[in-house]
């Protein structure tokens, strides 16, 4: 079956997206709920990296908003692009712009998402407790002026409509930790700073130790993964399908998946075993280096 003709992996009312969205709203309710009422602390530690996990996912939505797959109409993937983001204190506009030239210049120097090179198992840790990524974050808020630079009016409305969106957000959010601090603290705060070091986790998969190729076999890496981690990730573990159909609804990309021969694209058993077989190398490197 040639999958790039068939149209109908494309679902214009992605229903799926709907239902994903309201399940995951009401689980992040219910944990917030066990720790409003709970004095447990193992408990509230639990929900609190479930709340950083649903966070981490929601940049995986916003993604699906980007490629105009999350919802049917334009303007809706825009809405929810810029709310699933703000939550996270990401710049939907800016995040948009630069994963698309990602997929445009994909294995080429002009790809904006740069290749991940570690050189000591420190740098592999430095990584995945999310610093890269809060570096990045804060770097493009504080530099959020340099808009006025871009040629592009479109770009430049979209990017700045987020940054205003995202401070409403922010506002709001300062105003429930005054009202209640320990709550906003446990149910807010503490899985917003740990869903970087998730999200980390689950996308270094996605292209690292690849081949800078323009084949898309060569450079993206699709993992195996069990149902949480898709439902939470939206199907994120499917990466080079991703990439062969950007416009695919995420819902779509595990029968995709299964369109595609096993043996002509990178896969993963699993995300432990490619973090295990990652650490491995850099020890080995260090011990290589160490003799030298």
């Amino acid at each position: 079956m040639d999958l790039k003709k068939n149209q109908s992996i494309r679902v214009k009312k992605n229903i799926d997206s709907i239902f994903r969205s309201l399940s995951l709203l009401i689980v992040y309710f219910l944990l917030t709920l066990v720790i409003f009422y709970t004095s447990n602390v193992p408990i509230i530690i639990l929900c609190i990296f479930c709340i950083s996990f649903i966070f981490a996912g929601l940049v995986n939505s916003a993604h699906d908003c980007i490629h105009k797959s999350q919802w049917t109409y334009k303007q809706l993937n825009a809405i929810f692009g810029n709310l699933w983001c703000a939550i996270v204190l990401l710049n939907y506009g800016r995040y948009k712009y630069k994963h698309l030239k990602h997929h445009k210049y994909l294995g080429t120097d002009k790809d904006s998402e740069k290749a991940i090179v570690f050189n000591s198992p420190m740098e592999y840790v430095t990584y995945l407790l999310g610093i890269t990524y809060i570096k990045g974050l804060f770097q493009s808020h504080m530099l959020i002026f340099k808009i006025i630079f871009l040629t592009d009016n479109k770009e430049k409305k979209e990017i700045l409509i987020s940054e205003i969106t995202l401070l409403i957000w922010l506002s709001l959010c300062v105003f429930l930790t005054i009202f209640n601090f320990d709550f906003m603290l446990t149910a807010y705060w503490m899985p917003l700073s740990l869903y970087p070091a998730t999200l980390a986790f689950f996308s270094l998969t996605e292209h690292y130790g690849l081949s800078k190729s323009k084949d898309i076999r060569l450079c993206t890496r699709t993992v195996k993964s069990n149902f949480i981690i898709r439902y939470l990730f939206w199907n994120g573990n499917f990466h080079i399908e991703h990439h062969y159909f950007p416009i695919a609804p995420s819902n779509k990309l595990k029968y995709i998946h299964q369109q595609l021969s096993s043996n002509t694209h990178c896969f993963e058993n699993s995300y432990l075993m490619f973090h295990f077989r990652v650490l491995n190398e850099l020890l080995l490197l260090g011990k290589t280096n160490e003799k030298k």
